[in-house]
């Protein structure tokens, strides 16, 4: 079972008997103890440079998984919540996107509410408001923002195979579609975006969890050292 499993199982358990401790006085001690919880050792995720993001954005540009791409390395979205969304939460006149559902693959159904649990405004950089802007404009009578080849919602699996081989033709690493998020906050930071800015940008509860989309972190602060001075 794989480590991250265990800790699921235990999350689990630990709170079924601090329900049967606290509401149903079943036991005076919880057999689950926090020193217990199994640590995860997590690895980096792969992610792209801003200029491999844009080599492979001007690439697929007019693939049919182009607006879940380009969605994804410019705005940051799930890949469960561009699978859901829809043209109608694509405000152009504010230049936001509305996060308000998402594809759960373990019911088969989309649901009302993203991971978050809260829905989210997702600002669109100009060039992606443009490019879903001409997408809109010749979008026949489809509901989805970023559908199927024959329309419809646009399945994981294809989104995840045809990502591989478009990566291979843009002659960039391969990269899954959650690495797309990773390589979004690659992109807002290069122009300038602060952790916090970079936290509301992808929905994140925390600022811990945030910490896990700033790559080279030993790179930036040598880039740094070397434009520090005494003040004008």
């Amino acid at each position: 079972m794989k480590a991250q499993s265990i800790l699921h199982v235990f999350n689990i358990l630990n709170q079924c008997f601090k329900d049967a401790i606290e509401y149903y006085g079943y036991l005076q001690k919880s057999p689950v103890l926090k020193q217990d919880r199994p640590k995860i050792h997590r690895v980096e995720r792969s992610y792209l440079t801003p200029e491999d993001s844009w080599k492979l954005l001007e690439h697929c540009k007019d693939h049919y998984l182009a607006p879940a791409i380009w969605i994804s390395v410019l705005s940051g979205l799930r890949p469960s919540e561009i699978q859901a969304l829809q043209w109608r939460a694509v405000d152009f006149d504010k230049g936001q996107i509305l996060v308000c559902a998402a594809y759960k693959r373990t019911i088969g159904k989309i649901e009302p509410y993203p991971k978050q649990k809260d829905w989210l405004m997702v600002p669109m950089p100009g060039v992606l408001m443009d490019f879903l802007l001409d997408r809109f404009k010749h979008r026949f009578p489809m509901a989805f923002t970023a559908p199927a080849f024959r329309g419809g919602m646009l399945e994981y699996k294809k989104l995840h195979g045809g990502l591989r081989k478009l990566c291979d033709q843009a002659g960039v690493k391969r990269v899954s579609p959650h690495e797309l998020r990773h390589s979004c906050s690659e992109i807002w930071f290069r122009w300038g975006a602060s952790l916090e800015d970079i936290r509301r940008l992808l929905g994140h509860k925390s600022a811990e969890t945030t910490q896990r989309y700033v790559h080279r972190t030993d790179d930036r602060l040598q880039s740094l050292a070397k434009v520090i001075g005494r003040p004008s």
